[in-house]
């Protein structure tokens, strides 16, 4: 596999960066769902609502992964930019915490529920992956 040009960097970061603002509106629409559900006492909708979102996420995490790694050969700068995008998802919670604001009990099972973070520590596994993938 060659090693890819620097326009497929370029459309693998805004891949990445739409990935994240998809998962932020799936999240808004997930939570207005929730709450007509709450409201209406019907809540089939917010089951089918969730299981397509999941299917949504996972064939575009799929297609971001393939193209980021599989369809060539990732190179350092893309690696390297992926694991600080993701890490700055991952660890944008906790910010509060520095800057000095009261401390909030995060917990990790509540921070995977969101679809956001989830997808940031996504990209921030496929930025590790490529870092330690073998040339072919």
């Amino acid at each position: 596999m060659q090693k890819q040009p620097w326009f497929h960097t370029l459309i693998s970061l805004i891949g990445a960066i739409a990935l994240l603002a998809i998962a932020k509106a799936l999240d808004n629409f997930l939570t207005l769902r929730q709450r007509f559900a709450q409201a209406s006492f019907e809540y089939d909708q917010v089951l089918l609502a969730q299981i397509v979102v999941g299917v949504f996420m996972v064939v575009a995490w799929t297609a971001l992964g393939w193209y980021c790694l599989f369809s060539r050969r990732p190179g350092r700068g893309l690696c390297i930019a992926l694991l600080i995008l993701g890490g700055f998802v991952i660890l944008a919670p906790y910010a509060g915490m520095w800057a000095g604001l009261p401390i909030l009990q995060i917990r990790l099972f509540e921070l995977i529920t969101d679809l956001v973070h989830a997808s940031g520590i996504f990209i921030a596994v496929l930025g590790g992956l490529g870092l330690v993938r073998k040339p072919s």
